[in-house]
């Protein structure tokens, strides 16, 4: 579940980047240039109309953006010679996705999944919100870091944890059965609505609070339990689950001694 609210903080920039229809005022001839590649096609996530700009590229006079639809682009008017900006803002967002994997996977082994998991997620409603007040493009491109530096974060424990209950032969239904589809569908249908970014971002990153009262229903792996020794914890976690699944525990005196014998020989 945690895969929806995360995949509207991740996926938020398509709707974000939209470059709006928006007129230029040729002082030499008074006549108006219009971009209209946002009511034509797919495009208009990409590309404007240069013709809008400048001979040397820069932004024209009295560049006016339609009240339709509001967008970093239109807060900042990065179009002509900022054009660039909204893409290196996604592209800064992505290296921190990188680093949040690859940090928060050996942060996981360390301190356990479960609390790592809703720190982490915690951060990212923060960040995600605090980025719908940032009052320069430079400051929301810090934001959009840590927002893929905790995506990245609570998507490597999310993708674990779970896999960690399970039996090999499960794994593989469970890592491909998620609700990043629905975090993305459910995000076209915020975007339609709300056609204010910061409103935008402001709904997203409330509405993901609910999955912070899962904390008391998600235990913490019993694997990783294992592996630190904390085999009290552990039994008490598998006798919930087989009780749940009204099945019952195996002999745990046996996975015990295994465990045992297994992390004094790692160590």
């Amino acid at each position: 579940m945690f895969e929806t609210p995360v995949a509207w903080a991740m996926l938020l920039p398509i709707f974000l980047n939209v470059v709006p229809e928006w007129k230029c005022s040729d002082s030499s001839n008074a006549s108006l240039t219009y971009n209209s590649s946002f009511t034509s096609n797919i495009s208009f996530l990409l590309s404007i109309n240069d013709k809008s700009c400048s001979e040397s590229g820069l932004l024209c006079p009295e560049a006016s953006f339609t009240k339709e639809i509001q967008t970093i682009v239109s807060e900042w008017s990065l179009v002509c010679d900022r054009k660039w900006i909204p893409g290196t803002i996604t592209t800064i967002q992505m290296c921190g996705l990188l680093v949040g994997a690859l940090v928060m996977g050996q942060l996981a082994d360390i301190f356990g999944r479960r609390r790592l998991l809703y720190l982490a997620y915690s951060l990212l409603l923060a960040v995600s919100l605090g980025s719908a007040f940032a009052n320069s493009w430079q400051l929301f491109a810090v934001f959009r870091f840590f927002i893929g530096a905790l995506v990245g974060s609570v998507m490597v424990v999310n993708f674990v944890l779970p896999l960690e209950f399970v039996t090999p032969s499960w794994r593989t239904f469970c890592g491909c059965v998620g609700f990043w589809a629905v975090g993305l569908m459910t995000l076209a249908v915020w975007g339609y609505f709300i056609t204010n970014w910061r409103y935008l971002v402001i709904g997203t990153s409330v509405s993901g609070v609910f999955m912070l009262f899962s904390w008391w229903f998600v235990p913490e792996s019993p694997r990783w339990l294992l592996s630190k020794g904390r085999y009290d914890e552990a039994e008490a976690i598998l006798k919930t689950v087989a009780r749940y699944n009204k099945v019952d525990l195996p002999d745990f005196s046996t996975l015990r001694k295994v465990s045992e014998v297994c992390t004094k020989t790692l160590n």
